[in-house]
């Protein structure tokens, strides 16, 4: 411990036979504590510890009775073992002192799915609030800390970002509203660590029964960040009345008001559409014969054409755009053979697509209308009309394709925000608020749009492809592929890159073709584009948003 906190301590206690070591010595043996399952880990830790405060002449302190090996979760030896760990036992004096004053951590994230035994996972559930049919660790040490610290102490954890919404986490949250208050929450936007692949929040509370409502809220999108003091503060006193507890940290009074207004005029999206995942194709011990590992990774019933009447064309995530598919070419082979193969009614009947990986505001969602049978993943949500009504399907699809939805989708759902994979999931989509009613003007722009975008799409091939037979290009880069947004200095950049030189004499020809080309598909753009705010402003008013609302979802307000 060292710094202006070791200086101010210093002077404080000048004129007692005070020394650095005798300091340090004494925060070792009396004020820091610590427990990890992993052995290897407690030994560094001493060592680290060890380093930090050796000096010359002085004996180390001992440290086995503060930093100990064991499973901080279980204390019955029948599940853990020998790492079974009571800490009444283990930190007698603190526990019967009141508990910890400050407990801080980063838990182990991990899902009952993954590494945890049956026998662990029944002693979790028997054992912990907060343990809910989808168990993940970092749940339970967030209790366990609670449970350790004393009344009015502190506890800071760094957890993903799902604690702040998820619903199978609702049970922890309700749990802390009740029994503590939190004070700080920062959201840590990107990777936090390399080794785990989740967006971190945060969170800072005290365990206490003094209701508090503003909670101060940091977002970090860059280390330097976490040393700015630009929080905001968020009243978290409608938390609790949340059935599932969501801390919704991304919304001010504004965007409160009119989701609420939204909330009144609609109805889930699930009470008028079917809402349906898609197949899984391969996993182990699955299908019928029973997939082996080889299966998994070899892919037998993957085909690049159509092998048989079974066989279909199969779409990944990538395959749906905004308004339209551009299938890869992947082809599937239907039936038990596949591990989750669902019913196959969901992939022959007029449906939406939507991508379960989203883009960023104002067009987070990615959805499609289509009536052709193609099977797809589970990297694709699909909504169906109870009744097959087409045009139904058509208004949703321009809704959910809409910047007001957009807004809703960033303001209210788990995982919108991450900056690491954002996407859209089934029980969120299956709550997203729908008008009940019929507008035939957003009918005809779905019509367009789905027209007019298959008819760029056609253009933009049909010039690749040209292009691809003239100059013998195997693979065209991302910016090749939008040739229609280059002008011709760039186009020929690109060409180069390819290794394409063309003669003057081509130069001249191609010049004019490009040039010609470009106009026809950027006409189709414009319509596009006319199409789509028109669509936004149709929404608008099928919600009825007033000028000042449109603002707030526009970000201006």
């Amino acid at each position: 411990m060292r710094g202006d906190t070791e200086q101010f301590l210093l002077a404080q206690n000048k004129d007692k036979s005070f020394v650095t070591a005798n300091l340090e010595n004494h925060i070792l043996q009396n004020n820091l504590y610590g427990v990890d399952l992993n052995a290897e880990s407690v030994n560094i830790t001493k060592l680290s510890l060890w380093l930090k405060t050796a000096n010359k002449g002085k004996k180390l302190t001992s440290l086995d009775e503060n930093i100990k090996c064991g499973d901080s979760l279980i204390d019955d030896p029948s599940v853990a073992g020998k790492k079974a760990f009571n800490w009444n036992r283990e930190f007698k004096r603190v526990v019967e002192s009141g508990g910890f004053d400050i407990v801080i951590g980063n838990p182990p994230y991990i899902f009952a799915r993954e590494k945890i035994t049956e026998a662990e996972k029944n002693f979790y559930i028997q054992s912990y609030e907060s343990a809910e049919y989808q168990i993940n660790t970092f749940v339970l040490f967030i209790e366990k800390a609670l449970e350790l610290t004393k009344e009015s102490g502190l506890i800071g954890q760094i957890v993903p970002n799902s604690l702040l919404k998820i619903s199978s986490i609702s049970g922890l949250r309700k749990y802390l509203l009740d029994n503590g208050c939190i004070n700080n929450i920062v959201q840590l936007h990107g990777k936090s660590f390399k080794k785990a692949g989740v967006e971190t929040v945060i969170i800072c509370f005290e365990k206490t029964k003094t209701e508090r409502n503003l909670v101060k809220v940091l977002n970090v999108f860059k280390p330097d960040d976490i040393t700015n003091q630009e929080y905001i503060f968020i009243d978290s006193s409608s938390w609790k009345d949340d059935p599932k507890c969501k801390f919704q940290i991304s919304t001010n009074s504004s965007d409160d008001l009119l989701l609420e207004k939204i909330k009144l005029k609609t109805v889930p999206l699930t009470k008028l559409f079917d809402v349906k995942a898609g197949l899984q194709a391969y996993e182990t011990g699955k299908g019928k014969p029973k997939q082996t590992p080889e299966d998994v990774k070899n892919r037998p019933y993957d085909f690049k054409y159509q092998f048989d009447d079974s066989t279909f064309q199969y779409l990944d995530g990538f395959d749906v755009e905004r308004w339209n598919i551009v299938w890869s070419g992947s082809w599937l082979k239907y039936g038990d053979n596949l591990a989750a193969s669902r019913n196959f009614d969901i992939f022959e009947r007029p449906r939406i697509l939507i991508r379960e990986i989203t883009r960023q505001f104002p067009k987070n969602l990615i959805c499609t209308f289509v009536k052709k049978t193609y099977l797809n993943n589970r990297s694709i949500l699909n909504v169906l009309s109870r009744s097959n009504d087409e045009n139904q399907l058509k208004q949703l699809v321009a809704i959910l394709n809409s910047t007001l939805i957009s807004w809703y989708f960033q303001k209210v759902t788990p995982k919108a925000e991450r900056e690491l994979y954002p996407k859209i999931i089934l029980e969120d989509l299956r709550e997203f608020p729908i008008i009940d009613l019929v507008n035939r003007d957003i009918i005809e722009r779905a019509d367009l749009m789905l027209e007019k975008n298959k008819e760029l799409k056609k253009a933009k091939q049909k010039f690749l492809k040209l292009i691809q037979s003239e100059f013998k290009i195997q693979k065209f880069s991302q910016k090749l592929e939008k040739w229609n947004e280059l002008d011709w200095i760039d186009f020929e950049k690109e060409l180069q890159k390819a290794k394409v030189k063309l003669t003057l004499a081509q130069k001249k020809e191609w010049i004019e073709f490009f040039e010609n080309e470009k106009k026809i598909a950027n006409e189709v753009q414009e319509i596009i584009n006319q199409t789509d705010n028109d669509i936004d402003l149709m929404v608008y008013e099928l919600y009825g948003l007033t000028p000042e609302e449109r603002e707030i979802v526009k970000g201006k307000i």
